[in-house]
């Protein structure tokens, strides 16, 4: 089984294409919102779709990876939280860090779930390797239908690669995490977390999918 939550168009024409001409054969889930058709920032190039392009597990934050973004982030040692983050939340964090002008945290988004993509968690070292780690899940595992992915995996890789952080935090629904006495909080609430040092946030996105 294969399950994926993707935040692009070029990911998301990847992992179809995948499927088609994989020579095993596997159930695919796909748990991408409908709201990320009309998302302005759920955009891709053509050339992401052309010759020599994949699927990719995991994405690096756009605000390295694009030119003209507002936020420009700080050199890689002095990131000092990773939020890792899958679907229509990504874009969410994205924005209120924006607005909030914070450039030490950097986002990484996780487009496959399952299998946990172990190797690209450790060739993607140099961010998972600074300050404190956060996992926040989106989707369906932010409402309650899905236990959080690949905890043991990700402290495993963070072992490996000998980050500041070994254990990440939860920041999502109360209880999923662990901690069932964790109240939930908005959205706005939540994103104070990013001017925190070493706050523990739990992020609860209200609305449609």
């Amino acid at each position: 089984m294969q399950v994926a939550n993707c935040t692009t168009p070029a990911n998301y024409f990847h992992i179809l294409r995948r499927q088609l001409h994989r020579d095993i054969r596997k159930p695919l889930i796909l748990m991408t919102t409908k709201s990320l058709l009309r998302h302005k920032r759920a955009v891709s190039r053509l050339d992401e779709m052309g010759p020599d392009t994949t699927f990719h597990r995991l994405l690096w934050d756009d605000a390295q990876m694009l030119p003209d973004e507002k936020i420009k982030l700080v050199a890689d040692d002095k990131i000092r939280r990773v939020v890792m983050c899958s679907g229509k939340v990504y874009y969410d964090l994205y924005e209120e860090r924006e607005k909030r002008g914070v450039n030490d945290v950097y986002l990484l988004r996780i487009e496959q779930l399952y299998p946990v993509p172990l190797k690209g968690a450790g060739a993607g070292a140099w961010p998972l390797q600074q300050g404190g780690i956060h996992v926040v899940p989106g989707g369906a595992a932010q409402h309650g239908r899905l236990r959080v992915p690949g905890k043991p995996y990700l402290e495993w890789v963070l072992n490996q690669l000998g980050a500041k952080s070994k254990r990440p935090t939860y920041a999502g629904r109360a209880g999923l995490g662990g901690d069932r006495d964790r109240p939930d909080v908005s959205a706005s609430q939540a994103a104070q977390g990013f001017a925190g040092r070493g706050a523990r946030v739990v992020f609860h996105r209200h609305g449609r999918a």
